[in-house]
């Protein structure tokens, strides 16, 4: 299970509605993949949206774009990563990743979260995402993309993402890509948030890429930028 999230953090903090927030990211269990946009504080949210034993990488800041995993189903390939991909007047944006083995099959995945600018959806941002996508996926990785890209499917942005992943679900703005087989999906209401819970499952098969018949789960949420320190975990008591 797939889902895409931002969670509107400046405006949930000010009007102290993080309750509601972690409340709406628990009904969504069971996941097993999960990416944020403007989240801030990726530690704490896995912690008090009851996450236990999902690992995390908040990624730089301003914009963050965290994203976190179970480790009891995905195990960490390598360092998790990010690079900046665009700048608007609210600072630098990034795409974060993590490669990740699916333990039940053995399955690589590329796992990777954006939040796009405010401006500017052209041929330079898609290729900034493109070779980003390109650089870190290795031979026979599946890969899922969530984001809130702010762009609209027509952009050449997102023709570029188009390109090399499929658009599997969107609510507008933020989106769901991926080259694993779609199994299901459907918008859900994202309150407090101002965005739309994504949510899509998808096929994972064995050790060379996509298909078979295991679902996988992950949501997005989050912003991100250049390599920052290593993954840590959520406490599973």
């Amino acid at each position: 299970r797939v889902v895409s999230y931002n969670l509107f953090w400046w405006n949930v903090a000010a009007t102290n509605r993080f309750e509601e927030l972690h409340n709406r990211i628990k009904e969504q269990m069971p996941f097993d993949l999960i990416g944020f946009q403007e989240c801030e504080d990726v530690a704490g949210t896995v912690r008090n949206s009851g996450l236990e034993g999902f690992e995390y990488f908040q990624g730089p800041s301003p914009n963050p774009c965290p994203i976190a995993w179970n480790s009891q189903v995905f195990e960490r390939i390598g360092e998790p990563g990010s690079k900046k991909v665009a700048k608007d007047q609210w600072g630098d944006r990034y795409m974060t990743w993590v490669r990740l083995k699916h333990l039940p099959t053995g399955a690589t995945l590329l796992f990777t979260n954006t939040h796009g600018p405010l401006s500017g959806c052209g041929d330079d941002l898609g290729s900034e995402w493109r070779s980003g996508l390109v650089a870190q996926r290795q031979p026979g990785d599946a890969v899922v993309m969530t984001g809130d890209f702010n762009c609209p499917t027509s952009t050449p942005a997102l023709q570029a993402v188009q390109s090399v992943l499929a658009d599997a679900y969107h609510g507008g703005i933020d989106h769901i890509f991926t080259t694993a087989g779609a199994v299901a999906g459907e918008n859900r209401a994202g309150y407090p948030s101002d965005h739309p819970l994504i949510r899509g499952t998808f096929a994972l098969g064995g050790p060379g890429g996509a298909g078979g018949s295991d679902g996988v789960g992950a949501q997005a949420a989050g912003d991100a930028g250049s390599t920052t320190p290593a993954p840590t975990s959520a406490p599973t008591s």
